[in-house]
């Protein structure tokens, strides 16, 4: 493992290692893998996400703070917000189950 992420060895202390702007070596670290060897629950792990995600927005009602105006900034990819994030309040709607 240290071959492959040098400054972050096991056995010693040391604080700087998180100063180095790109600490780990690219290509080192897929979550699910790729090609033919790659996980075979990662379709299951997708799917549970998205079941998790229809969960929230069937029971939940999402508002974004009050006061908030969306100010984007083009990062090169995409557009996101330049204050560093959006506040999000979320609100449960009532079911004929929880009345």
């Amino acid at each position: 493992k240290d071959e492959y992420w040098p400054c972050f060895s096991a056995q010693k202390f040391n604080p700087n290692r998180w100063k180095s702007k790109n600490p780990f070596t690219p290509g080192a670290y897929f979550p699910f893998s790729a090609g033919p060897r790659d996980c075979i629950g990662k379709n299951f792990a997708h799917l549970e996400a998205l079941a998790c995600l229809a969960f929230l927005i069937k029971r939940y009602d999402f508002a974004v703070g009050d006061g908030y105006e969306f100010k984007p900034l083009f990062n090169g990819f995409g557009y996101r917000p330049s204050d560093g994030g959006v506040k999000v309040g979320m609100r449960l709607i009532p079911t004929l189950r929880s009345r």
